[in-house]
């Protein structure tokens, strides 16, 4: 029996997901799951899974287009029709919902005026999730692993570089999918405290209803000189 002990710090850990990240740079296909974020870190999250029960309800949004939406167009989008995501590579459709409407306005980048849709995603079946979302008592922790990761898995991505900053979270969400996972929660990158979810077998185990209409009044922001 193997009774070695894996320890970390938070600066050894961003070294760690960096190093992992960095494979991406070269070969998009052939990453060494011998790595030490496999082995020692996303191991770790699989101790403390989530399981979620039916009738669990989430949000989802679109901003509105020319024509009303119809229910139907709150799913998950058709294969063809999916573009690359934080946790999904172009044409594989996955589902993303947050627990408040504030995160999913603000995920959907909107601009003054704009309307949005807002539609209720209900749970269909009891589903097992993975959790990158540190605990309460991580942000009083002197070292956390688990808040390194969640920061640099949300950390907020310019649009231009999108397709190739978000293979390593992609290949996240395709190892924990692989191995029996429905989902994955996450922090949103765009509002503070907001949590997301990523499914990945979105329209066999929810069901989504057209909520309500919202139009945006205002956007805020918070800078500093550099």
């Amino acid at each position: 029996m193997d009774m070695s002990l894996y320890v970390t710090n938070d600066k050894h850990t961003e070294k760690v997901y960096d190093s992992f990240a960095e494979m991406f740079k070269d070969n998009h296909f052939r990453v060494d799951e011998e790595h030490d974020f496999f082995k020692h870190f996303l191991s770790e999250y699989e101790q403390s899974c989530l399981e979620m029960t039916t009738e669990k309800v989430f949000l989802r949004g679109r901003i509105n287009g020319k024509e009303a939406y119809e229910d139907k167009d709150l799913f998950a989008p058709p294969q063809d029709k999916a573009n690359a995501g934080r946790l999904n590579p172009k044409g594989i459709s996955f589902l993303y919902v947050a627990e408040e409407e504030k995160t999913v306005v603000s995920e959907l980048r909107p601009w003054i005026g704009a309307e949005i849709t807002i539609a209720t995603c209900e749970v269909l079946r009891e589903l097992k999730l993975i959790s990158l979302v540190p605990n309460s008592s991580d942000a009083d922790t002197l070292n956390s692993f688990r808040r390194v990761i969640s920061a640099k898995f949300s950390k907020p991505i310019a649009p231009h570089e999108k397709e190739l900053s978000y293979v390593p979270t992609q290949y996240i969400a395709e190892y924990f999918k692989r191995r029996g996972y429905d989902g994955i929660k996450y922090s949103s990158a765009t509002h503070e405290e907001g949590i997301n979810y990523v499914f990945f077998n979105p329209n066999k185990d929810f069901k989504v209803k057209i909520r309500n209409q919202i139009k945006v009044n205002s956007i805020n922001f918070d800078f500093n000189s550099i």
